[in-house]
C-alpha cells in the first residue's frame, strides 16, 4: 500500500500550532491544484488533523477526487504550548531566553508543550489504528502538518531524531512511502507539488 502525506495549503498567518488558524484564499487555490494533480491517483480513503487549515485541505481534495476526510486527532500538528499561535518575530520579542533554549533542544517540549516523543506515540497510535489491518492494494492520504510530518517520516524510516527537523514540505505538498509489512516503509518521494511533478 501507499501512504500520500500532505501538508495543509497556506493558513491566514504562521505559527499555528494547535491553534485553529484557518485556510487562507491561496490556501484554497493551492489545495484546489493538489486535489487536481491526485485525481487519477487512486486514493482509497483520506484522514485528516481536525484543525480546520488540514481539514479544510482534506475536503476540497476529497471533492476533487470524490472521497469525504475523516478526521483524526492523532493528526494534529505538534503542540508548542505557550508558543502555539505566535510567530518567530513575535517569539523573538516575548519568549527570547525560551525560543533559544527550544531551538537548542528541538526533541524537547516547549512550555506546555509536546516532546518529540509524545508525538511519536499519536504517529505509533495512528499506524496501529489506521493504517496495520490496510489491504495492500489501499492508497491512504494523510493531510497533516510540517512539524508532524517530520516525525511521522523520521519514525517509519527509522532516521536518527538527532537529525530532527530534517524534511522541508511546502503547502499543500504530497510526499510518499510505500507500506509494505508493519514496520517496512520505502520513501517515494518527498514535496511534490502541482507543476513540478518530480519531487525530491
Amino acid at each position: 500500500m501507499e501512504i500520500l502525506l500532505i501538508r495543509h495549503g497556506q493558513s491566514e498567518r504562521p505559527g499555528g500550532g494547535q491553534v485553529d488558524i484557518p485556510l487562507s484564499e491561496a490556501g484554497h487555490a493551492e489545495a484546489r491544484a493538489t486535489g487536481r494533480m491526485l485525481k487519477e491517483a487512486g486514493i482509497t480513503r483520506i484522514y485528516s488533523s481536525p484543525l480546520s487549515r488540514a481539514l479544510k485541505t482534506a475536503s476540497i481534495i476529497g471533492s476533487e477526487i470524490g472521497r469525504e476526510p475523516i478526521p483524526d486527532p492523532h493528526l494534529m500538528e505538534r503542540s508548542h504550548g505557550k508558543f502555539d499561535g505566535m510567530t518567530r518575530e513575535e517569539l523573538a520579542v516575548q519568549y527570547p531566553e525560551e525560543l533559544a533554549r527550544n531551538r537548542a533542544r528541538p526533541l524537547e517540549a516547549a512550555p506546555g508543550g509536546e516532546s518529540f516523543h509524545d508525538v511519536v506515540a499519536r504517529v505509533d497510535a495512528f499506524l496501529r489504528i489506521r493504517i496495520d489491518d490496510c489491504d495492500d492494494k489501499d492508497i491512504v492520504a494523510v493531510v497533516s502538518h510540517g512539524n508532524f510530518m517530520n516525525i511521522f517520516l523520521m519514525r517509519i524510516l527509522q532516521i536518527p531524531e538527532n537529525l530532527y527537523p530534517l524534511f522541508h514540505f511546502d503547502t499543500a505538498s504530497v510526499s510518499s512511502v510505500a507500506f509494505d509489512a508493519p514496520g517496512q516503509f520505502r520513501l517515494r518521494y518527498v514535496n511534490r507539488l502541482p507543476g513540478r511533478a518530480m519531487g525530491f
